[in-house]
């Protein structure tokens, strides 16, 4: 019985180390030093900081809802809005992803269609 337990142990162990993550996440704001590089006057903007982490920046009238799916090697990040408010608001979202997640390039979605960032910003950060 224990080395069944034993064995089951050392499995989730490896399947944790190997495994490939892609998270998107919604923040309140941006740390400071990405925030530093954001173009104020960009609706759509892309902040790289380091290998992992990119930030996304979207400036709407509208409610937003971000995720994503992966296709081969492509990322699709899809930003869906909804309602309308009376004044523009940026959206932040953190994209952060695993060395071995195998993403060659990535699309952003508004509402579904494809849409090209008015910025990208890489820094070593």
């Amino acid at each position: 019985m224990k080395k069944i337990y034993f064995f089951t142990l050392i499995m989730l162990i490896l399947t944790a180390c190997n495994s490939t993550t892609i998270s998107l996440v919604e923040l309140d704001e941006l740390p400071e030093n990405v925030e530093e590089k954001m173009d104020q006057n960009a609706t759509l903007q892309k902040i790289n900081s380091g290998e992992k982490v990119s930030y996304i920046v979207y400036k709407s009238r509208s409610d937003v809802e971000g995720t994503f799916e992966k296709e081969g090697t492509k990322l699709i990040v899809k930003l869906n809005e909804s309602g309308e408010g009376d004044e523009e608001k940026a959206h932040f979202f953190r994209l952060t992803k695993s060395k071995d997640a195998d993403v060659e390039y990535m699309e952003v979605q508004i509402n579904g269609e494809p849409v090209p960032f008015d910025v990208i910003v890489i820094s070593g950060e």
